[in-house]
């Protein structure tokens, strides 16, 4: 968008937006709604003007009634008030059976494993592409040539040690049994 002079806006907003939320843990998903909605307030000029579908099923309660008692009550408002907010007040989560489910994915011969793997993926090209190449191969991927990596995996096998500490200016790491 070429507003990379907005930055120090956008981040100032972010803080504002996590408060008017009731502090959510910042991990995904929710770290991007906040960061998504903060820019959105800060390109619009007006905050709550434009709001996230993603913030506003928060605000609805999709994230759980605690999360959505945490925010601040003119923001909630606010929120409700928009023409979005007011279509998707109506529509609720599909939640099919078990039974449909399995049904819709092979049918009842179809074990669990193999049930969540067609539900978490779904195409059937990815479920084939991922079996015919195995399992990782190149070490890179599973952390174990990386020299910090060893170390701990090395440490973590000793039986005589009850307290690991390694410290650098980047980092500390604590080991305690």
């Amino acid at each position: 968008m070429k507003l990379i002079d907005k930055l120090t806006l956008v981040i100032e907003e972010c803080i504002r937006v996590r408060e008017d939320f009731g502090y959510p843990i910042m991990v995904t998903p929710f770290s991007q709604y906040i960061a998504t909605q903060a820019a959105i307030n800060v390109v619009v000029g007006e905050r709550y003007k434009q709001v996230t579908d993603d913030l506003i099923y928060y605000a609805l309660g999709f994230w759980g009634a605690e999360a959505r008692s945490g925010i601040r009550p003119d923001v909630l408002d606010k929120i409700m008030e928009l023409p979005r907010a007011k279509e998707l007040k109506t529509w609720e989560f599909p939640e099919p059976s078990l039974d449909e489910l399995r049904e819709q994915y092979g049918g009842s011969s179809l074990s669990d494993d193999e049930l969540l793997l067609r539900y978490i993926i779904g195409n059937e090209d990815d479920i084939k592409a991922m079996r015919m190449a195995g399992p990782v191969q190149d070490d890179r991927y599973l952390g174990v040539n990386v020299p910090l990596s060893a170390l701990l995996k090395e440490l973590l096998q000793r039986r005589d040690l009850s307290f690991v500490s390694i410290q650098s200016k980047q980092m500390d790491i604590t080991i305690e049994r």
